[in-house]
């Protein structure tokens, strides 16, 4: 087990990846609204099916996303240079389009537990690496079994083509090799997984999307995945926000809701009754109602010649729904509390809330989305890591454990709060760059932007204010003067070789 083969571990992997697919289908049914129903005698048919649809209360998809609208990456900390970060960063990020993925990955991380990235040398991209998501229902991470944070081997499943002819590929990827296997399934169309004792085809070795070797050099040196976890824990399973404690509350929401549905198809308006009355038919022998209200109508009734009792109308009251609505207003706020999800995001009736109320009613669900943030800290690191890797920077890569990921601030505040904090500590000494990331939560991208900008106004004001024919050129010439003068060169001599000759730098620093 301490020293496992290439096919032990594709059986260990595809069979764990095999045990998880019923719970992320679950978890991602009720993202996506398709939750179980209320049970009902099979007569009920469609009717009940519809009234049974109208009346699931899906606030699931809220859960997640008030933690995911909270939770974008800004940056990282890595030479502790910020323009040169940022750059990187950006090159990156935006290089791989990971501004649209990042999203995509982390709600699936939160949604059903597990989420996983790529990365991967590509001479096709225009930054050499290829960063991209996977499927929790395709990848899986096999770590040593004395220390569950050592992954030791990769693993990404997959099937092709419809119906019987259809083949499971799967590749392994360990430190030092890759190992293609395919073999054909026999299970009935629909099933991805065979079930316990099934049958398959044997295992044979495959050549790669690419119809190479079966078995190759990992040229990355490293794992390509990393795995993103919802709230591990110390014995073992992970809590998705979709928990399962959050799945039965929702239950009994839809079953209140249904019962809520049912009351209304049938009782949310008053019926009038007629007793001991003469009940006419039409031509098929069908009884006619003899109720029909219109305002230009006058009811008359005649009595049933079997019965000696007198006609007469009465009504049956509207059912009262307000106890079912308190009743399901009571579990929304159970949920609220079991998810730790602000009220605001799952009810409707705050209206006219203080700004200190919503930040009372935030204040648990922030710890909650910093927790997050700390948990996806370790495979941002390594992504950072194996893109360095790609391109041949292993001193960067070297670093990357290190490095320091800068999330976007999670807790909502105003611009008259950032900029009082703003000045509070300025005026005890903050230098401009903390000032701009604590108080103003600007991104490192944008404090660099800034950093330039008030280069630019120095320079201006070296220059004794003479007007600039053009400013995007005396930008340029700036960010290159700085880019020298952080290489070693003297700010003279970098004044000089972008065209800036003549501004007179303070003695200690020319």
């Amino acid at each position: 087990m301490l020293d496992m083969t290439p096919e032990q571990w594709r059986d260990k992997l595809v069979a764990d990846l095999a045990a998880r697919q019923a719970d992320i289908t679950r978890r991602r049914n009720y993202y996506d609204g398709k939750h179980l129903h209320p049970l009902a005698p099979k007569t009920d048919g469609d009717e009940y099916l519809r009234l049974a649809v109208l009346g699931e209360a899906n606030l699931i998809p809220n859960i997640v996303d008030a933690v995911v609208d909270r939770s974008h990456p800004d940056g990282i900390m890595l030479t502790g240079k910020v323009a040169e970060d940022a750059a990187e960063w950006e090159r990156m990020w935006h290089g791989n389009g990971l501004e649209t993925t990042f999203p995509m990955v982390f709600e699936e991380t939160v949604k059903v537990g597990w989420a996983y990235t790529m990365t991967w040398p590509d001479d096709d991209s225009d930054v050499g690496v290829s960063i991209t998501g996977e499927d929790p229902t395709e990848c899986i991470v096999g770590y040593h079994p004395a220390d569950r944070r050592r992954a030791e081997a990769n693993l990404k499943r997959f099937v092709a083509g419809d119906g019987a002819a259809r083949t499971e590929y799967v590749i392994l990827w360990t430190r030092t090799g890759i190992y293609y296997w395919q073999r054909s399934l026999t299970e009935p169309a629909g099933e991805l997984w065979l079930p316990s004792g099934g049958s398959s085809g044997q295992w044979r070795l495959w050549g790669g999307p690419d119809d190479g070797e079966p078995v190759r050099d990992n040229p990355l040196g490293d794992l390509p995945l990393d795995e993103f976890t919802s709230k591990p824990k110390l014995y073992g399973p992970i809590q998705p926000e979709i928990s399962d404690v959050a799945i039965r509350t929702t239950d009994r929401m839809n079953l209140r809701m249904f019962n809520s549905v049912v009351l209304g198809e049938h009782q949310a308006y008053p019926q009038r009754v007629a007793l001991n009355i003469e009940i006419k038919t039409d031509k098929n022998g069908n009884p006619i109602n003899p109720l029909k209200s219109g305002p230009d109508r006058v009811w008359t009734l005649n009595q049933d010649p079997e019965t000696d009792a007198a006609a007469q109308i009465t009504t049956l009251t509207a059912a009262d729904m307000t106890q079912g609505i308190n009743v399901l207003r009571f579990d929304i706020q159970l949920l609220a509390m079991q998810t730790r999800t602000p009220m605001y995001e799952l009810a409707g009736d705050l209206v006219n809330i203080a700004e200190d109320t919503v930040k009372a009613l935030g204040v648990s669900h922030v710890k909650k989305v910093r927790r997050h943030h700390a948990n996806a800290t370790d495979p941002l690191q390594g992504i950072v890591r194996k893109y360095h890797l790609a391109r041949g920077n292993k001193d960067l890569a070297a670093r990357a454990n290190e490095a320091i990921v800068q999330w976007a601030d999670p807790e909502l505040r105003t611009m008259n709060e950032r900029a009082d904090a703003a000045t509070k500590l300025t005026s005890v000494g903050y230098p401009f760059e903390a000032v701009a990331s604590k108080a103003m939560g600007e991104s490192p991208t944008e404090i660099a932007k800034l950093l330039e900008q008030k280069a630019a106004e120095s320079v201006l004001g070296l220059l004794g204010g003479q007007a600039v024919s053009d400013p995007e050129d005396m930008q340029k010439r700036i960010t290159s003067m700085k880019l020298l003068i952080d290489a070693g060169v003297t700010p003279t001599s970098a004044a000089e070789q972008v065209g800036l000759s003549g501004l007179e730098f303070t003695s200690g620093n020319a």
